[in-house]
């Protein structure tokens, strides 16, 4: 079986940082596992539009920062032999306009296609059915979870819905 992550606040800080600081305390423990990651960046259609987030210093993923960010974590994932089999992502969010959801999922599937040269599955999602807390990109992730970890109210509501154990850790990188 297979471990399921969130990204954001669970394995990767908030905070924006070069490098990206990375949970080595938690990738640690998955070593020699294989481990799927599902996350929500709903925020890359607010990115695009211009929009800054209301009451925060971090700004909103682009395409191009959400890549960064994930070729340091499948980066710190291979040093510390934790083997990724699936990526799954849902740019969904209810309160962007159309127009930038779709232009997210394109920008963003064109700059994950390096993946198709890679062993890890991968999925793009730009529907609400997708988004968690809904249950459906941990049971669609092409690899049985045997157990699903995140961060937040959404991370433990979709696993539930999934029926997929659930192991909370305190969100990384938020003070």
């Amino acid at each position: 079986m297979v471990i399921g992550s969130d990204i954001d606040g669970t394995v990767l800080c908030y905070k924006q940082s070069v490098p990206p600081a990375v949970n080595h305390f938690l990738l640690r423990q998955w070593a020699g596992q294989q481990v799927s990651f599902v996350s929500n960046q709903g925020g890359i259609p607010f990115a695009l539009a211009g929009l800054a987030r209301q009451n925060s210093s971090i700004p909103y993923p682009t395409p191009e920062r959400f890549v960064a960010r994930l070729h340091a974590l499948l980066s710190v994932c291979e040093e510390l032999c934790v083997e990724v089999v699936n990526i799954s992502v849902c740019v969904y969010h209810p309160k962007a306009e159309v127009y930038y959801r779709h232009s997210a999922f394109t920008q963003l599937a064109e700059k994950l296609s390096w993946l198709n040269e890679t062993h890890i599955d991968w999925a793009l999602y730009n529907d609400p059915r997708m988004r968690k807390p809904q249950p459906w990109m941990l049971q669609y992730a092409q690899w049985p979870l045997a157990v699903f970890y995140g961060d937040s109210d959404e991370d433990e509501q979709a696993a539930q819905a999934a029926k997929i154990p659930f192991v909370r850790v305190p969100r990384f990188g938020v003070e």
